[in-house]
This record gives structure tokens, sequence and C-alpha cells, in this order.
């Protein structure tokens, strides 16, 4: 698994724990649901703040997004 599979895995994940539609963090975040649809599957880059401002709408903390990566 690639860095981008394992990071849109773990934002999915968080988001669904949170009980958080795709629609909604993508409005949150001030993205379309398409592109947070395509990070998700890992088919997208994400720049930094795009990481920061998913860890804002989901309360957490960038390394969370990337903890146990290898």
């Amino acid at each position: 698994m690639n860095i981008n599979e394992f990071f849109g895995n773990k934002v999915k994940e968080l988001r669904e724990e949170q009980n958080v539609s795709i629609k909604e963090l993508a409005a949150k975040i001030n993205k379309s649901v398409i592109y947070l649809k395509g990070l998700e599957q890992g088919n997208r880059k994400v720049r930094i703040t795009t990481v920061f401002a998913i860890c804002e709408a989901l309360k957490t903390e960038p390394y969370i997004l990337f903890e146990n990566f290898k």
C-alpha cells in the first residue's frame, strides 16, 4: 500500500467513525466530493494545507493520519 492509499483509508476510517458524510467533510475542507472520493481511494495526492484542514474538521492531529504507515 502506498502513502496515498494509506492516508485515504485513514481519512475515510476517521470520517466514518465520527459519522461525518463525505459531503459534509468536503464542505468543511472546501473541496469537492469528487476530490475527496479520489483522496479516500488513494488516487489523489494531498497538500499539507488539506491535511491540516482535514485534521481540523475531524478534530484530530496530523500524526494520527500517518500513524503506523510502513
